[in-house]
């Protein structure tokens, strides 16, 4: 369907790959390929400095990566936390991506001051995004959110407020099938129409896109696929994706 790159809280705060496996495989579950791994973080005063900038960095080679070693099918970020602003600022080097899911973002006046540089970028951004937060998010207001979002570029800007639950509430595995949910609803006519679109753009690579759809349909077919990318991606970790990043296989 299209390959998801899930990007991690702040390690800064004990975020890591660990906060973002439950939802991959939830997703991958409904036929996603999702891409994990652990960010090599700058420290907490020097990132803040540098807008996380060798963060992001990192993101993009891992995209950049899967536009060009993965079989053809759109890209989507995914980001939790602080990995939702990073994610939204990579998008900016990814303009083919598809898609974009924030979870958590950290809008608000506190959380400015460490991520207020990549609220530009998000906004500037025409790519449909999702918003998904907790209702007593300590960083971010429902309304905080809105407004943000309002300003955002784009014919789809999505919000989702989860009742009753907080900002750290969200990230626990207790919530991740929900979330997860919410994102593979979002996600589908998102990526479907994307989909059509390379195939319009690409005619050369029909026949690619349409073993791709077929698998997509086929789980086994697809088991086999995921099976394939598996190995790809421990290549990757060997140095052919993203100098110094290592990717995660999923599952």
């Amino acid at each position: 369907l299209a390959t998801v790159i899930a990007v991690h809280p702040w390690a800064a705060l004990g975020g890591g790959e660990h906060n973002v496996i439950g939802i991959a495989r939830e997703l991958a579950a409904a036929r996603f390929s999702v891409l994990t791994f652990q960010l090599k973080s700058s420290s907490m005063v020097w990132g803040v400095l540098a807008a996380h900038s060798a963060e992001v960095a990192q993101v993009v080679q891992v995209g950049r990566w899967a536009l060009s070693q993965l079989p053809p099918r759109p890209l989507v970020l995914l980001g939790a936390s602080a990995g939702a602003p990073i994610a939204g600022s990579a998008l900016e080097q990814l303009p083919s991506a598809a898609g974009y899911v924030g979870i958590g973002y950290t809008w608000g006046w506190l959380a400015a001051v460490g991520f207020g540089r990549h609220f530009g970028a998000i906004q500037r951004s025409a790519t449909p995004k999702l918003f998904i937060q907790g209702e007593t998010d300590e960083f971010t207001s429902p309304t905080t959110l809105r407004r943000a979002v309002e300003r955002a570029n784009g014919s789809r800007n999505d919000v989702l407020i989860v009742p009753k639950v907080g900002h750290f509430e969200l990230e626990q595995p207790a919530f991740d099938e929900l979330v997860a949910q919410h994102v593979i609803a979002w996600l589908l006519p998102v990526v479907t129409s994307a989909t059509q679109q390379l195939g319009h753009n690409d005619e050369s690579g029909a026949a690619g896109s349409s073993a791709a759809v077929g698998a997509a349909g086929s789980s086994a077919a697809h088991a086999q696929d995921g099976l394939k990318e598996q190995a790809a991606v421990r290549q990757a970790a060997e140095g052919k994706a993203a100098e110094g990043v290592e990717l995660g296989e999923v599952g």
